[in-house]
Protein backbone atom coordinates (compact mmCIF):
# COMPACT_ATOMS: atom_id res chain seq x y z
CA UNK A 1 0.00 0.00 0.00
CA UNK A 2 1.58 3.22 -0.97
CA UNK A 3 0.31 6.31 0.49
CA UNK A 4 1.49 10.03 -0.20
CA UNK A 5 1.91 12.43 2.54
CA UNK A 6 2.56 16.42 1.81
CA UNK A 7 5.59 17.66 4.16
CA UNK A 8 5.82 20.94 4.01
CA UNK A 9 7.18 21.80 0.13
CA UNK A 10 8.36 18.18 0.22
CA UNK A 11 6.44 14.92 -0.67
CA UNK A 12 6.60 12.07 1.55
CA UNK A 13 6.32 8.36 0.07
CA UNK A 14 5.15 5.94 2.72
CA UNK A 15 5.19 2.47 1.67
CA UNK A 16 3.33 -0.33 4.16
CA UNK A 17 6.83 -2.07 5.97
CA UNK A 18 8.81 0.25 4.58
CA UNK A 19 11.02 3.28 5.49
CA UNK A 20 9.82 6.62 3.83
CA UNK A 21 11.13 7.90 0.69
CA UNK A 22 11.38 11.96 0.44
CA UNK A 23 11.48 14.04 -2.71
CA UNK A 24 13.31 16.63 -3.15
CA UNK A 25 10.04 19.06 -4.33
CA UNK A 26 6.86 18.83 -4.96
CA UNK A 27 7.47 18.88 -8.23
CA UNK A 28 9.13 15.58 -8.22
CA UNK A 29 8.02 12.67 -10.58
CA UNK A 30 5.74 10.23 -8.62
CA UNK A 31 4.37 8.09 -11.39
CA UNK A 32 5.71 7.96 -14.97
CA UNK A 33 3.65 11.11 -16.51
CA UNK A 34 2.51 12.34 -13.49
CA UNK A 35 3.19 15.53 -11.81
CA UNK A 36 2.62 16.52 -7.90
CA UNK A 37 1.21 20.34 -8.08
CA UNK A 38 1.11 22.05 -5.02
CA UNK A 39 -1.97 23.50 -3.89
CA UNK A 40 -2.77 26.77 -4.70
CA UNK A 41 -4.72 28.04 -1.34
CA UNK A 42 -7.13 31.42 -1.57
CA UNK A 43 -5.34 34.23 0.70
CA UNK A 44 -6.80 35.29 4.07
CA UNK A 45 -10.09 37.23 4.22
CA UNK A 46 -9.52 38.46 7.81
CA UNK A 47 -6.28 38.61 10.01
CA UNK A 48 -5.18 35.44 12.24
CA UNK A 49 -6.62 35.90 15.45
CA UNK A 50 -3.81 37.12 17.25
CA UNK A 51 -5.40 38.77 20.23
CA UNK A 52 -6.61 41.91 18.31
CA UNK A 53 -8.22 42.01 14.77
CA UNK A 54 -7.97 44.45 12.28
CA UNK A 55 -11.81 44.93 11.88
CA UNK A 56 -14.88 45.77 14.18
CA UNK A 57 -15.02 43.31 17.48
CA UNK A 58 -18.08 43.47 19.23
CA UNK A 59 -17.71 41.13 22.44
CA UNK A 60 -19.16 40.88 25.67
CA UNK A 61 -16.76 41.79 27.94
CA UNK A 62 -18.85 41.52 30.85
CA UNK A 63 -21.16 39.23 32.70
CA UNK A 64 -21.78 39.90 36.38
CA UNK A 65 -24.43 39.33 39.01
CA UNK A 66 -24.85 42.34 41.91
CA UNK A 67 -26.79 43.52 44.48
CA UNK A 68 -27.74 39.77 45.50
CA UNK A 69 -30.61 40.14 48.79
CA UNK A 70 -33.51 38.22 49.97
CA UNK A 71 -36.62 39.50 49.93
CA UNK A 72 -39.14 40.16 53.10
CA UNK A 73 -39.77 36.94 54.73
CA UNK A 74 -37.14 35.20 52.78
CA UNK A 75 -39.46 33.65 49.68
CA UNK A 76 -37.22 35.47 47.12
CA UNK A 77 -33.43 36.23 45.41
CA UNK A 78 -33.32 39.35 44.28
CA UNK A 79 -30.33 40.85 42.10
CA UNK A 80 -29.12 42.71 39.03
CA UNK A 81 -27.59 41.22 36.33
CA UNK A 82 -25.44 43.54 34.54
CA UNK A 83 -23.55 42.61 31.18
CA UNK A 84 -21.68 44.79 28.72
CA UNK A 85 -20.80 44.55 25.03
CA UNK A 86 -17.55 46.40 24.14
CA UNK A 87 -15.83 46.75 20.57
CA UNK A 88 -12.21 45.89 20.80
CA UNK A 89 -11.85 45.92 16.98
CA UNK A 90 -9.80 48.32 15.60
CA UNK A 91 -12.12 49.76 13.20
CA UNK A 92 -15.76 51.10 14.18
CA UNK A 93 -19.17 48.77 13.84
CA UNK A 94 -21.82 50.03 11.85
CA UNK A 95 -24.87 47.88 10.96
CA UNK A 96 -28.92 48.55 11.12
CA UNK A 97 -31.03 48.57 13.75
CA UNK A 98 -32.20 44.76 14.34
CA UNK A 99 -29.28 43.09 12.99
CA UNK A 100 -27.55 42.28 16.39
CA UNK A 101 -28.55 42.37 19.66
CA UNK A 102 -26.91 41.04 23.36
CA UNK A 103 -28.95 39.12 25.14
CA UNK A 104 -29.25 37.62 28.50
CA UNK A 105 -30.83 34.40 29.21
CA UNK A 106 -31.51 32.34 32.30
CA UNK A 107 -31.73 28.74 31.95
CA UNK A 108 -32.72 26.53 34.70
CA UNK A 109 -36.12 24.41 34.80
CA UNK A 110 -37.05 26.37 31.71
CA UNK A 111 -35.45 28.72 29.08
CA UNK A 112 -36.00 32.92 29.83
CA UNK A 113 -34.89 36.30 27.88
CA UNK A 114 -34.21 38.35 30.31
CA UNK A 115 -33.61 41.44 28.50
CA UNK A 116 -32.17 42.12 25.05
CA UNK A 117 -30.62 45.24 23.72
CA UNK A 118 -29.59 46.46 20.08
CA UNK A 119 -26.31 48.20 19.09
CA UNK A 120 -26.20 49.26 15.67
CA UNK A 121 -22.99 51.66 16.26
CA UNK A 122 -19.85 50.89 18.50
CA UNK A 123 -16.78 52.65 17.75
CA UNK A 124 -13.37 50.85 18.99
CA UNK A 125 -13.20 50.65 22.64
CA UNK A 126 -17.43 51.97 23.12
CA UNK A 127 -19.59 49.98 25.63
CA UNK A 128 -22.91 49.09 26.10
CA UNK A 129 -24.42 47.61 28.64
CA UNK A 130 -27.27 45.57 29.85
CA UNK A 131 -29.08 45.53 33.22
CA UNK A 132 -32.42 43.34 34.41
CA UNK A 133 -33.37 42.53 38.22
CA UNK A 134 -34.35 39.04 38.44
CA UNK A 135 -36.45 37.23 41.27
CA UNK A 136 -35.65 34.16 42.16
CA UNK A 137 -37.72 31.92 44.74
CA UNK A 138 -35.62 30.09 47.32
CA UNK A 139 -38.14 27.17 46.62
CA UNK A 140 -36.95 26.71 42.75
CA UNK A 141 -35.77 23.19 42.26
CA UNK A 142 -33.08 24.55 39.65
CA UNK A 143 -30.79 27.66 40.32
CA UNK A 144 -30.64 28.79 36.70
CA UNK A 145 -26.66 29.42 34.39
CA UNK A 146 -27.08 32.70 33.16
CA UNK A 147 -25.45 33.64 29.90
CA UNK A 148 -25.14 36.78 27.60
CA UNK A 149 -24.63 36.43 24.20
CA UNK A 150 -24.13 38.27 21.45
CA UNK A 151 -26.84 37.43 18.35
CA UNK A 152 -26.54 38.51 14.69
CA UNK A 153 -29.09 38.24 11.73
CA UNK A 154 -28.33 35.00 9.96
CA UNK A 155 -27.35 36.95 6.53
CA UNK A 156 -25.20 39.46 8.04
CA UNK A 157 -21.65 38.30 6.93
CA UNK A 158 -23.50 38.15 3.29
CA UNK A 159 -25.06 42.04 3.32
CA UNK A 160 -22.31 43.38 1.73
CA UNK A 161 -21.24 45.86 4.49
CA UNK A 162 -17.65 44.95 6.04
CA UNK A 163 -18.23 47.52 8.79
CA UNK A 164 -20.43 44.66 10.89
CA UNK A 165 -18.28 41.61 10.25
CA UNK A 166 -17.04 40.56 13.65
CA UNK A 167 -13.81 39.68 13.00
CA UNK A 168 -14.06 37.29 16.50
CA UNK A 169 -16.34 35.62 17.10
CA UNK A 170 -15.26 33.52 19.60
CA UNK A 171 -15.91 36.18 22.35
CA UNK A 172 -19.39 36.76 21.66
CA UNK A 173 -20.26 34.84 24.81
CA UNK A 174 -19.89 34.30 28.74
CA UNK A 175 -21.74 32.92 31.46
CA UNK A 176 -22.24 32.51 35.43
CA UNK A 177 -22.67 28.71 35.96
CA UNK A 178 -25.74 27.65 38.40
CA UNK A 179 -22.79 26.88 40.95
CA UNK A 180 -21.46 30.01 40.86
CA UNK A 181 -24.74 31.61 40.95
CA UNK A 182 -26.24 29.15 43.68
CA UNK A 183 -22.67 30.00 45.65
CA UNK A 184 -24.09 33.89 45.16
CA UNK A 185 -27.11 33.60 46.65
CA UNK A 186 -25.64 31.46 49.49
CA UNK A 187 -23.20 34.57 50.11
CA UNK A 188 -26.08 37.07 50.42
CA UNK A 189 -27.60 34.67 53.55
Amino acid sequence: MKRIILVGTAVMIAVAGSEPLVAQSVSTRIKPGVEAKPVLRKPLTRPLPTGKCIGPDPAVTKLTVEGVRLSEGGADYRFYVYAQVRNLGQAAYRSSAGQQELVIVSQGGQRERLIAIDFPSLDPGQERGAVKEVTLSTSDEFTPTLSATIVYDPDIRNDGNAANDDCETGNNRKVITSQQLAQKLVEAH
